[in-house]
């Protein structure tokens, strides 16, 4: 016999979802290649839902999100849509459009993370502490380093360091604007138009939920030298020390990025995501709890024929239902060899899941609705 140890795999959730009233972004789950079967996509957002026992049918909860989508990132299924395809002012989260055509100067190396751009009068003006809007506070005439701009978006939603950005790869905010449709276009995204690099209200400036979704999609697929940014809490830049708008990154639920938006016209949205390897819950006051064997993770397998391939699969009966104690068995993992001989090893709850709120059990109820969560 073959004593083996087996790591089983994790996997990705991206999410962007509506929140509240507002402009809806898009939500969309990603699992690895080989994924465990059981671990599940998680999302988490402040959308209210009415039904408040165990999982049902559509009819059971109230969606206040005026636009939202819920998109597989490896197939592209759409699990859920809420006018997916109506087009809304995306505010800051059009930013991500300006991100993906400076990403994609970068790695052309047209521009270089080096290279500094000038805060222009005009950049101060629309984008900086004078407009009373999210700003990086970078001072007039001054030069600023690309890689502190793009800080600058991600973390602060700086308008000011969007236009230096735009200027400085396109000669004007305008022209800029015309290369993110542009890009959109060879993208497929066929409806989306941009009239700046911002996402202040311009009445043509207007995105859909489904196109946020597929434009999140590509980013994280794209650029991983560049995503790693938006999972960064602080941005500390001359006096100022500003904080990660994304409130998802602060809920221990594994989100890893990427963008909120707020402008009155639209109200509130964020396009988010998030790297779970745990089991999911519904109606906890967490998405997930992470497993562990009781020890090493040991399973014992046939020793011929030689080279066999292992396969690893979380299996349980999901989603779990809060609350859970830590050290309740709630799950197995089973290693299957080539051969199809199988071992099966329980896992653990590594810590308590207490039982959560009544909007908690909503959202979970919509979620499970939008997935089945099928393990």
């Amino acid at each position: 016999m073959l004593k083996t140890n087996v790591n089983s795999a994790a996997r990705r959730a991206i999410c962007a979802l509506a929140l509240s009233v507002a402009m809806g972004a898009a939500a969309f789950a990603q699992g690895n290649q080989g994924g465990a079967k059981g671990t599940q996509p998680t999302t988490k957002s402040t959308a209210q839902a009415a039904q408040t026992g165990a999982p049902g049918s559509a009819s059971d909860f109230v969606i206040k999100a005026k636009q939202a989508i819920l998109i597989d990132a490896d197939s592209g299924a759409v699990l859920f849509q809420h006018n997916a395809d109506q087009l809304a002012p995306p505010a800051s989260m059009s930013k991500l459009m300006t991100l993906a055509v400076a990403f994609r100067a970068l790695k052309q190396a047209t521009i270089r993370p080096e290279d500094e751009f000038l805060m222009s009068e005009y950049a101060w003006r629309t984008g900086g502490g004078p407009s009373g809007t999210s700003a990086m506070f970078v001072p007039i005439n001054t030069r600023v380093r690309v890689e502190e701009l793009i800080k600058g978006i991600i973390i602060q939603s700086g308008n000011d360091a969007a236009i230096a950005i735009a200027e400085g790869i396109a000669g004007s905010e305008g022209a800029f604007a015309q290369q993110m449709t542009e890009e959109a276009r060879r993208l497929g995204m066929k409806k989306s138009v941009f009239k700046n690099a911002t996402g202040l209200y311009h009445p043509e400036h207007l995105m859909t939920a489904r196109e946020l979704a597929q434009l999140g999609r590509y980013l994280i697929r794209e650029f991983p030298e560049y995503y790693s940014i938006f999972q960064v809490k602080e941005f500390p830049y001359r006096k100022h020390k500003f904080i990660n708008r994304n409130p998802l990154l602060f809920l221990n639920i594994g989100a890893d990025g990427l963008k909120t938006g707020f402008i009155k016209e639209a109200g509130y949205g964020i396009v988010a995501s998030a790297k779970q390897g745990r089991a999911r819950i519904w109606g906890g006051d967490r998405m997930s709890v992470s497993l562990i064997g009781n020890g090493p993770v040991v399973a014992v397998l046939p020793r011929f024929p030689a080279n066999q391939k292992l396969k690893a699969d979380i299996v349980y009966l999901g989603p779990l239902k809060a609350p859970i104690a830590k050290g309740d068995q709630v799950a197995k993992l089973r290693v299957t060899s080539s051969t199809e001989a199988t071992s099966e090893i329980p896992l653990y709850a590594a810590e308590d899941v207490k039982a959560g709120g009544t909007w908690k059990r909503g959202f979970d109820t919509l979620l499970h609705m939008a997935t089945r969560w099928l393990p």
